[in-house]
């Protein structure tokens, strides 16, 4: 079991890695297709992010001024493209988890507030056991619980919430999320589920567990989830799912309507349409980093470089609704098997030159990368949750992809997924053993 989670982790931390990697690398791609950036105002000088972060107060002013600058660009963007302005809710801070969530992590950053350094310092042992690298001991992490008791009760109650939004939030405070922060406070909240599966408190254990989605949540469901925030959604319910199955729910003595109870209360947080991560994505990279990163201010740039700017923004949005569209099309089964070619059938029809030039740095990869990530993670998602119905004495869903029954020995309690070459190819775990 402890080399389940180690698998399951290592592969979605990779994925988180390699997604840190897709703004940077899409950039860089860009600069060299040769499209043109405009020049910066400040060439040399601090970033408007520093520039907010400073305790200058002429600095500070000086960053709103150019984030309110920037607002009015990206207000322009979507009202050249409205399908992609995103549809606020209204929810108050004191029920916005989201809100809530970026406040503490401003509260415990260190260097730099808003660029996303916060983390939770844990002993090398803590970090062992919660891998499943070294022998469990529920006492010693009950006593390092406790040493952390006012950061998680906040962590906790921030999890419970269930509501979250962006509206009005800055995007330069989650265009970087926290991926560490959000990482160790997850597996902490997990570490406390077990420690109360050690004692026999099942509900204590499931709302830990809630609370771990409830993080995840906080990511995933607000109206902007970039490619990093489904990432660290998909981190969550992973390690809440491996949690309660291999370490959690063996130590309790559950009865079908409790089993049942369990598997409504964690499912899935993560988006089903990967259209509408590109959509956030759009809106927060382009908000929150690119924007920015042109350091483009239309009080001090005129002329041709407007110009420049606004038809690669314009490019940039139809590359993203072209992706979208494609992803709308494909259920997961024809998604999964035409992920590389899906973004080929391309024309000057479909995108202009540049446009092609923008989606081709983006589809190498962000959009296949990702997507295959997507569809691992929703076909895991599904095994578990066959093996919560089996658990509870239910008729279990079928496998995602192939649509068949899933494997059940009844001997060795082993679910597995159907004998296909589609589901070799993409999952690569250990087989889940139903309690």
């Amino acid at each position: 079991m402890k080399k389940f989670m180690k698998s399951i982790k290592a592969r979605v931390m990779l994925g988180l890695a390699l997604l840190t990697l897709v703004v940077g690398i899409s950039w860089y791609g860009i600069h060299r297709s040769g499209l043109k950036l405009g020049e910066k105002t400040r060439e040399g000088g601090p970033s408007v992010h520093q520039l907010y972060a400073s305790t200058d107060p002429a600095d500070h002013a000086e960053a709103k001024r150019l984030y309110t600058a920037y607002d009015r660009v990206m207000e322009k963007v979507l009202m050249n493209h409205p399908e992609l302005r995103p549809k606020w809710q209204s929810v108050p801070p004191s029920e916005n988890g989201f809100l809530q969530w970026l406040d503490l992590l401003d509260s415990h950053g260190k260097d730099v507030p808003h660029v996303g350094y916060a983390s939770i310092e844990m002993p090398d042992d803590i970090c062992k056991m919660i891998s499943g690298s070294d022998t469990w001991d529920s006492l010693t992490v009950q006593e390092f619980l406790l040493s952390k008791k006012e950061l998680m009760n906040e962590i906790r109650r921030i999890g419970l919430l269930k509501r979250q939004s962006a509206a009005g939030v800055g995007a330069y405070r989650f265009q970087f999320v926290t991926i560490s922060f959000a990482k160790a406070a997850m597996d902490l909240l997990c570490a406390d589920a077990r420690v109360a599966a050690d004692k026999g408190d099942g509900p204590r254990a499931l709302e830990s567990l809630q609370a771990t989605l409830g993080i995840a949540r906080h990511h995933t469901s607000i109206e902007v989830p970039s490619l990093t925030h489904e990432a660290v959604g998909v981190l969550g319910q992973l390690t809440v799912y491996a949690t309660a199955f291999n370490e959690v729910i063996p130590q309790l003595n559950l009865n079908a309507d409790e089993l049942r109870h369990w598997r409504k209360e964690l499912k899935p947080v993560t988006n089903k349409s990967f259209a509408t991560v590109l959509r956030g994505d759009f809106y927060t990279g382009m908000r929150g980093f690119v924007i920015p990163l042109m350091d483009y201010d239309p009080e001090k740039v005129g002329g041709r470089e407007v110009v420049d700017l606004e038809d690669m923004y314009d490019e940039m949005a139809i590359a993203t609704k072209w992706a979208m569209q494609r992803c709308e099309w494909c259920s997961p089964m024809g998604f999964w098997r035409g992920n590389h070619e899906l973004w080929r059938y391309k024309t000057s029809r479909d995108l202009s030159p540049k446009g092609l030039e923008c989606f081709d740095v983006y589809q190498g990869v962000a959009y296949s990368v990702y997507a295959n990530g997507l569809i691992r993670a929703q076909a895991l998602y599904r095994c578990y949750d066959a093996a919560f119905a089996i658990a509870a004495g239910d008729v279990p869903p079928v496998d995602l992809l192939t649509e068949r029954a899933f494997k059940f020995d009844p001997k060795t309690r082993v679910l597995s997924f159907p004998d296909e070459t589609l589901n070799k190819e993409i999952m690569t775990s250990d087989n889940i053993v139903v309690p």
